[in-house]
Parts: structure tokens; C-alpha cells; sequence
């Protein structure tokens, strides 16, 4: 803009290309390195117009009032002041949370979340997010909560605006990301297994109890902390449950507040109708307490949403033993065992399945299974089990065409292992 209204009326042809070419290298540079921090749309204007500018007529230049020069000036300081300046002018960062999900235990920290006392930027929370950071005029009696993963410049000068104007927040952050180190607007911190969280001052005796602690939950805290797993934490309450009478009241408890957090991750996604994050909630609700009737029912729904993958299993296992889901379950589960070539445990299901079957005389869908665990055998070379099968089926029909097929497939198996056999003792 500065080149257009204030470079010289007669200037080298060759001098004005090469400023054209600066400009533009300095605009995509601009957007490269500030995209996350300014307004893309007036970038792209501000890129599309000034080369406009440059390359239009400019005689009218000497007719400039030193007013309109003025004026000019003013208005590019505020572009640029707007575009480029950080936190809290500009609002819309729109980094997306990845597909694969962060689950935190929150309610260990005691603190009341909700969506009326609360706003939530970007977090893993299972909470309704804003998609832009909340402008400080609109905060009015809630507190901002704002976590930490990219970004944190931009997040951390955001804070110190809510800092100066005394507005609430919290800071929440994975412990697989480095601490911030803390400074005078950024003074309190708490740790929690997986997570930490930094509050301003004026949340110490809002959110957190004044009473003391019990020595009871410290001890059980200090075992949790800092675990690797979501299974570690399990086992470790467990074995305090079990084997720890004085610290077991506490244990139950962090085990409650476990499955409770998850469990609200659950009917956030079911609600979603994101159902794979609603199970990779429910798999972990499932180490602190598998008897949740309202849970297992979500996880059983949530299953018949999609396609079986081999991360539904434990899932599925743990469903299949209540007899409202079995047959379902079952149903999906064995192909699975099937497609892995676990060729035992697809046996296993298979025989369930028939005796479920069975019990209702579905002969169909018996003959179906028998044949396909014959098959099953054939693969897994158990030629005897797979003879035996066959012998006792062909006595109830000797001319059945199907299964006189499997004979077929069993000779085939049969004779090619020989002449493999044959060709390894010939080399």
C-alpha cells in the first residue's frame, strides 16, 4: 500500500518489479508464518489488492492532499495492527482436536464442570466447544477453560488477558506435553493422572475445598499419579481394594471418579452419534466397572452402528457374556476371530453359536456353521477333528452335495501337505 501511494512518479521499470516481487514474497510469507494468529480472509484481500494497486496508473500521486496521505497511513497501521497483533483481537483459531481422542479422569480434580458455569475452547472435555476463543466482553460469570496442545504462544498471551481483566480460567493440559513454567498470572498448578491444570488465583476458594485432604486419598493419589495406563491405575486400585483394608474406601472412590469421567465422555460422543469414540470410552469404563447396565447398552448399540474392527473385541467379548446381547455379539465377533486366522478362538464362538441355535432349532444356520468350522479345521490342518466332523454329518446324509464339497476341500489339503512333505525330504 506504502509503494502505491508514496513511491516516486517517474521510477525504473526494472526497480518496480523488483519491488513487486518483494511485496509478494513478503505477503506469502506473512501468511505462511502468521496464518494461525490473523485474519486469513484479509490476508487474501490484502494480497489480491495491493499488486492492483501497484501495477494500476499513479499519476494522480502528485495531486495527493497531505490529509488523504494521512488518512492512508492511518488506515494500513490498523489493518495491520488488526491482523497481525495476538491474542485477544483475533478470535478465530481454527485448530482441529484430532480424530483419535484424549480421555481425562477430570473429576479427580473436584472441579464442578458443566456447560452453564463454563466455556470450553478447544479441550478434550466432553463438552459442547466454542469454535472461537470467547471475546473478554462476552465472559460474564463463567470461567474459561482452554487446553493446552498447539498453539501456546498464542494461548498463553490470551490467558494474560484474561489475567489483567480478573476473568477466571483454567488451563488444561496432557502430562505427555511439557509444564509450563510458572510466573506471577500463571501461579497455580494441580496434578492429576494423565493431566495437569493451571487456575488463576481467583478460582482457589471457588473450586477447591478448604478442608484438608484425608491422608487416606494423598496415599492413594501419590500411587496414581504418575501411571502409564489406564490399565496400571486399575490393577493399582485393585490390588488396594483387595489387599489394603485401611486405604480401601479411598480406592473405591478414585475408582468411581474413573469410571464416572469416562463414562460421561460416552454419552457426549453416543449423543454425537460419533460411536467409535463412544466405544474407546466405554473400553476404558470397562476397567473400572463392567456392571453398568445404561453403559452396556450404549456399547451394544454403538457396535451395531459400525463395522467390526478388531478393537471392538474386548468390547464385544465383555458384551457377550450377558445373554440379552450373545447372539449378536457372537454373530459379529466370530468372523473377526475368522479374519485374524485365530483359528481356536473362532472355533469356540462357532460352538457357542450352534448351541445357542440349538436351543431355538434354527437347522439352517446350524448346517451353515458346522460346514464352516469343518473349514475352520481344514486351515488350522486338523485333518483328524475335520474327518470326524464330516463322518458323523455325511450319517444323517450321505448324498448332502455340500458337505460331500468339504470332502473335496479336505482331500485337496490333505494331498498337497504330502507332496509338500514329499518335496522337503527330496531337498
Amino acid at each position: 500500500g506504502f509503494l502505491a501511494l508514496y513511491r516516486p512518479y517517474k521510477i525504473d521499470f526494472k526497480k518496480l518489479t523488483l519491488s513487486l516481487l518483494v511485496g509478494i514474497v513478503a505477503i506469502a510469507l506473512s501468511i505462511y508464518l502468521y496464518s494461525d494468529a490473523s485474519k486469513t480472509w484479509l490476508q487474501i484481500i490484502a494480497a489480491l489488492s495491493f499488486p492492483i494497486l501497484l501495477l494500476g496508473h499513479f499519476s494522480y500521486q502528485k495531486k495527493l492532499r497531505r490529509s488523504l496521505r494521512a488518512v492512508a497511513f492511518a488506515i494500513a497501521i490498523a489493518l495491520c495492527y488488526y491482523s497481525f497483533t495476538p491474542m485477544p483481537l483475533i478470535y478465530e483459531l481454527n485448530f482441529e482436536a484430532k480424530q483419535a481422542s484424549k480421555f481425562f479422569p477430570f473429576l479427580l480434580s473436584e472441579i464442578p464442570f458443566d456447560q452453564k458455569s463454563f466455556i470450553y475452547y478447544q479441550t478434550h472435555l466432553p463438552f459442547v466447544q466454542a469454535k472461537k476463543l470467547p471475546k473478554l466482553s462476552s465472559i460474564k460469570n463463567k470461567t474459561v477453560v482452554i487446553e493446552s496442545h498447539t498453539n501456546r504462544n498464542l494461548i498463553l498471551t490470551y490467558i494474560l488477558q484474561l489475567q489483567k481483566s480478573n476473568i477466571p480460567y483454567i488451563l488444561l493440559q496432557s502430562k505427555q506435553e511439557p509444564s509450563y513454567q510458572l510466573q506471577n498470572w500463571l501461579p497455580k498448578i494441580r496434578n492429576y493422572s494423565f493431566f495437569r491444570i493451571y487456575y488463576s488465583k481467583n478460582l482457589e476458594n471457588k473450586l477447591f475445598s478448604r478442608k484438608n485432604i484425608s491422608k487416606k486419598y494423598l496415599y492413594v493419589k501419590n500411587k496414581i499419579t504418575n501411571a502409564n495406563s489406564h490399565l496400571e491405575i486399575a490393577k493399582t486400585l485393585n490390588q488396594i481394594i483387595i489387599y489394603n483394608y485401611y486405604y480401601r474406601d479411598a480406592a473405591i472412590r478414585s475408582k468411581e471418579l474413573f469410571f464416572q469421567s469416562y463414562q460421561k465422555y460416552a454419552d457426549y460422543f453416543y449423543k454425537k452419534k460419533q460411536y467409535n469414540q463412544a466405544l474407546q470410552a466405554i473400553k476404558l469404563c470397562y476397567l473400572f466397572d463392567k456392571t453398568n447396565e445404561k453403559l452396556n447398552e450404549k456399547a451394544f448399540l454403538s457396535l451395531l452402528k459400525l463395522t467390526p474392527i478388531e478393537s471392538h473385541i474386548p468390547i464385544m467379548e465383555e458384551l457377550q457374556k450377558n445373554s440379552k446381547y450373545k447372539e449378536a455379539i457372537l454373530n459379529r465377533l466370530y468372523p473377526l476371530y475368522v479374519r485374524q486366522k485365530n483359528y481356536q478362538l473362532a472355533i469356540d464362538k462357532n460352538e457357542e453359536l450352534i448351541r445357542l441355535y440349538q436351543k431355538s432349532q434354527k437347522e439352517d444356520e446350524i448346517e451353515d456353521l458346522k460346514i464352516e468350522k469343518a473349514k475352520l479345521y481344514i486351515e488350522s490342518a486338523n485333518f483328524i477333528k475335520a474327518q470326524s466332523l464330516i463322518r458323523s454329518e455325511l450319517r444323517k446324509d450321505p448324498e448332502s452335495l455340500r458337505w460331500n464339497k468339504v470332502v473335496e476341500n479336505l482331500n485337496f489339503h490333505i494331498e498337497e501337505k504330502k507332496r509338500r512333505s514329499r518335496d522337503a525330504n527330496y531337498y
